[in-house]
């Protein structure tokens, strides 16, 4: 559903951040996660083709391991 409403915002005139107009429209992604990068061009070509020509996509990825927090465990010990 999210991929449907993907290309169907509004316009706007002015920046969010007040800086210049933004050239392309950038999606981060895990590299392992090939099924939403395939679905995002596929809709830039055909439903989406008007919005992507306007801003258009690009998917950037990186390993799932580099967007993993780690996790620090504590072990305690009994009190004597």
């Amino acid at each position: 559903m999210l991929l449907a409403a993907a290309c169907g915002g509004t316009t706007s005139t002015t920046s969010s951040a007040g800086g210049a107009s933004p050239k392309q429209f950038t999606y981060l992604t895990n590299a392992e996660n090939t099924t939403i990068k395939t679905e995002l061009a596929a809709l830039a070509k055909t439903s989406c083709a008007a919005a992507d020509k306007a801003l258009p996509l690009t998917v950037d990825t990186v390993p799932q391991t580099n967007l993993q927090v780690p996790v620090r465990r504590e072990v305690r010990r009994p009190a004597l």
